[in-house]
């Protein structure tokens, strides 16, 4: 599923119309330096971080693909592999991966209402109404109300903010950039204020399936006078829930034996590895999971290796760069060397980014679990290490790069040969607890 800016009204006071979208050959520096550094070390068809060997066919792992007549779908935006040495039918599971992945797309889409279903986008068009939805969505909400997180009603900002990303160059930015714009900054802090505010905008969970949006009299004009769209939007969490339902249907289908990373950092391994060997590519130490490693330093992006895991896990990766054309779709690096991301603060409406990169893992935690457990650590102007150590008490770890060596704190990866060239060389650490 291809992302565009979503423009078809007019904006904020302050606000011009989108720009034209352009290759993205012609705008990503990052995107290419990867691509010319790197491409002999991760492959030319690399799409996500998480992949096994899916080519031997002795093994079993194939990498299957969304039936290309299904229509509209997410899978764009995900690598799945399975082991079909377990006696799978390989039609039976692309039918049931298929169907997972148009309702997903149909569910969480905050741009078009769908025929099937009543979307995200059909509850911004009805606030204050009771609208049965699909338990999916039903349950999608309840978790965001039980973690207290109220990022998904920075739904103004996120459907206008998309707009960056298909910015020919820097002198369009100050349109959506509000670091460039000061009364655009004041427009998103605005809404910030509102999204903070439960009395404002909020999901009423109602039981049965039925939720109400509750949106307050006031900003109800509010959105009606900067002729807005959107209250609520999953925007850049949209595939942590998506990862975590397509899992879930296809391990309840009895299809247990996969794994399915998203081009934006969130991977799901199904369960416990079953097969041994390896060519010594993509498995490591004849068994394991491969999880590949960047570290991003100014202009340039390392592909540093990579590390094995044996259990079911659910991983997910913040990052300020684009590795490749599908996720440079979420960045744009300006001239004078600021990166935009997707991760917007609820404190103002702005990106931001503690790290260049870190990873978070789990082997009893939901990717959405995960993610909300610690997106507040990423979307930060400083990084609190001690915070992310501690992590580890609740079954959460940690990597992060410092000085070319990773800090890991889960005992049971094994690294494979590490990036060492040109002088540059990089090395691991692990972190016992305190």
């Amino acid at each position: 599923m291809k992302r565009t800016a979503r423009d078809n009204r007019e904006r904020y006071t302050n606000i011009a119309k989108p720009v034209e979208k352009v290759e993205l050959n012609e705008k990503k520096p990052k995107a290419r330096l990867i691509a010319t550094i790197c491409l002999g070390v991760v492959g030319a068809g690399f799409l996500s971080y998480a992949f096994v060997n899916f080519l031997n066919k002795d093994e079993g792992w194939t990498q299957v693909k969304a039936n290309s007549t299904s229509g509209r779908n997410c899978s764009e935006d995900f690598v799945f592999n399975y082991d079909f040495s377990d006696g799978s039918n390989n039609k039976e599971l692309q039918n049931e991966y298929t169907d997972a992945c148009v309702k997903a797309y149909e569910l969480f889409d905050a741009a078009d209402e769908s025929e099937n279903y009543k979307n995200v986008a059909y509850i911004n068009a009805h606030p204050n109404e009771e609208i049965r939805v699909d338990d999916v969505l039903y349950e999608a909400f309840e978790k965001i109300n039980n973690s207290g997180d109220r990022s998904i009603y920075l739904g103004p900002i996120y459907s206008y903010y998309d707009n960056v990303f298909f910015c020919n160059d820097d002198s369009q930015l100050s349109d959506y950039d509000a670091h460039e714009n000061a009364g655009l900054a004041d427009e998103y802090a605005q809404v910030a204020k509102y999204a903070l505010d439960s009395g404002s905008v909020d999901i009423k969970l109602l039981g049965d399936d039925t939720i109400e949006l509750s949106v307050s009299e006031e900003y109800m004009k509010y959105v009606d006078e900067n002729s807005l769209d959107s209250y609520v939007d999953f925007y850049w969490m949209k595939n942590a829930f998506i990862t975590d339902y397509i899992t879930e249907t296809l391990m309840d289908a009895g299809f247990e034996n996969g794994l399915l990373a998203s081009s934006d950092g969130f991977v799901r391994a199904f369960s416990d590895i079953k097969q041994t060997g390896s060519d010594g590519g993509s498995v490591v130490n004849d068994n394991g999971y491969v999880y590949k490693m960047y570290n991003g330093q100014g202009n340039t992006i390392y592909a540093v290796g990579s590390f094995a895991y044996e259990n079911a896990m659910s991983i997910v990766t913040y990052k300020n760069y684009a590795i490749n054309d599908n996720d440079s779709l979420y960045y744009y690096d300006t001239r004078d060397g600021r990166t935009l991301n997707r991760y917007l603060s609820l404190e103002d409406g702005q990106s931001r980014a503690a790290l260049s990169e870190i990873t978070f893992m789990s082997d009893d935690r939901s990717c959405v679990d995960l993610m909300l457990s610690t997106k507040g650590y990423y979307i930060s102007d400083t990084f609190d290490e001690n915070g992310v150590k501690n992590l580890k008490t609740d079954g959460i770890y940690s990597i992060y790069f410092k000085d070319n060596c990773a800090y890991y704190n889960y005992k049971d990866l094994e690294f494979g040969t590490l990036y060492d060239k040109n002088g540059i060389k990089f090395d691991v650490t692990f972190q016992k607890q305190d």
